[in-house]
């Protein structure tokens, strides 16, 4: 009696008869074939066979079938041997020049790593806080986040929205780091947040040229009353012409700068109280009010337009109107691959008479692992990657500032690749730091209040005096609710 067989018949092509119980054995098989056992059960269930030419046949299979399978191994895994899809999210501000790095960062690891996929979310600064904010409380905040350091004490108050660094050690080499610079600046209490990206300075970033044609010194040092003295030479070039750009933003510098040169405190103290006294504010709005007055600075009403935007975006310093612009360290490569004309770059101002020097020298960003990440290990993974490898050192270069790790410097300084600008800038401001500010003092609401009253004054709708009295009035609103 003939073994019952399964008949499987198409147009001009030869009848094939499988007995059905090596049907059923071969689709058993075919369960094992994650583990890569396919290849051994058919083997071995080849030898069985009586018939030649289905041996023969079968035996075929199985060489291509293990060379496939081979050939999946070698493209599915990643190189710690991870075979599993993994979805990341890197979420950043800045300029092109730090998009592009990044971007190329990202490409390399995806590369060594093909079963990750990062998912690049980047932008300027403008509202990023604010979607960071509202992306966390949603649970929808990316994997890798970069932050402000202004914005940890705020962030820390929500909970450990961040994976504390202080328990990935053993996961990322911190050896390079200077730990008591992180955690001045990316700690609230014992839980550090971020790791540093870079080593960043505020300062000045001069329009040589411009300063020259007005017959001003190009010089690295600077007072408050330099700018009022030689405001009016550059006015004097043209009507577009201005000494100073500040972004509105950038006044809140300005404010807490003057006040701790003035006072040595942080604008406001440990104990919530202020750290200056409201004369002491009335003569810092009087200064940004003759500043604006006699053109040393110019108006709100061409600089608001581009409050938040990179300088390298703003039309009015691309084509050469001010001589010089207030700047962090970690922007000047993206500013300078924007613009045509010769910059150098210069110590922020400090008075002669300055009781702290009141520089602010800071991390340029910190990068902090989401703590409700699916993927928190691939994400520690990556920024152990971003920080150490050799490769991403040599790809990111300085797109965020002075590298914040000894071998990185070490690396891109034998390559002659850090922007030796960039590195003046910080050295030039890291012996007049007025060292970290307090949590209160970085309190996000507290810096919105002095943003709005420096600009009622710009505009005319306040005078000093009137500004510092509402001023303060609703900053005690707000110190009293922390």
């Amino acid at each position: 009696m003939q073994p019952f067989a399964i008949k499987v018949s198409f147009s001009k092509v030869p009848v094939l008869r499988v007995p059905i119980l090596h049907t059923i054995i071969i689709s058993i098989g075919s369960y094992v074939i994650s583990c890569r056992m396919v290849p051994f059960f058919m083997y071995f269930y080849c030898l069985s066979l009586k018939e030649e030419k289905m041996r023969k046949l079968l035996l075929l299979s199985v060489i291509v079938l293990s060379a496939g399978l081979v050939f999946a191994g070698g493209q599915g895994e990643s190189a710690d041997g991870s075979s599993d899809q993994v979805n990341l999210r890197f979420s950043w501000w800045g300029g092109d020049t730090r998009h592009k790095a990044t971007l190329a960062a990202i490409e390399a690891y995806e590369a060594k790593n093909p079963n990750v996929k990062i998912e690049a979310e980047y932008g300027g600064f403008d509202s990023y806080y604010q979607k960071l904010v509202t992306q966390l409380a949603g649970g929808t905040a990316a994997d890798v986040v970069q932050i402000d350091y202004k914005w940890v004490h705020d962030l820390a108050a929500q909970g450990e929205v961040f994976v504390d660094m202080n328990t990935l050690t053993d996961k990322i080499d911190m050896s390079g780091f200077d730990m008591k610079f992180t955690r001045a600046y990316g700690a609230h209490g014992d839980y550090l947040l971020g790791l540093p990206t870079g080593l960043n300075a505020f300062g000045l970033t001069l329009n040589s040229p411009l300063l020259k044609d007005a017959g001003i010194p190009v010089k690295e040092s600077w007072t408050w009353q330099d700018i009022l003295d030689y405001g009016g030479k550059v006015r004097a070039l043209g009507e577009d012409k201005y000494l100073m750009g500040l972004q509105p933003q950038h006044f809140w510098y300005v404010i807490k700068i003057q006040l701790k040169q003035k006072t040595g405190n942080n604008f406001i103290k440990d104990d919530l109280s202020f750290g200056f006294e409201k004369q002491d504010l009335v003569e810092v709005l009087e200064y940004i009010d003759g500043a604006f007055e006699s053109g040393a600075f110019a108006p709100l009403e061409e600089t608001v337009l581009y409050d938040g935007k990179g300088w390298d975006q703003i039309p009015n310093w691309l084509n050469g109107s001010y001589g010089m612009i207030s700047s962090w360290a970690s922007v000047y490569t993206t500013v300078k691959n924007a613009t045509t004309f010769d910059m150098t770059v210069a110590r922020f101002p400090i008075p002669e008479d300055a009781v702290n020097p009141g520089l602010q020298t800071t991390p340029s960003q910190l990068l902090a692992v989401n703590s409700r990440s699916a993927n928190k290990e691939e994400a520690i993974k990556f920024i152990d990657w971003f920080f150490n490898s050799e490769e991403a050192i040599n790809i990111l270069k300085d797109c965020r500032g002075v590298p914040p790790t000894s071998r990185a410097r070490d690396i891109l300084a034998a390559a002659d690749e850090l922007d030796t600008d960039v590195v003046t800038a910080v050295n030039l401001a890291l012996p007049y730091s007025g060292g970290p500010e307090n949590g209160p003092s970085l309190n996000k609401e507290i810096e919105t209040i002095v943003k709005d009253y420096v600009q009622q004054v710009g505009y005319k709708v306040l005078t000093p005096e009137e500004a510092a009295t509402q001023m303060m009035e609703d900053l005690e609103k707000v110190l009293s609710q922390l």
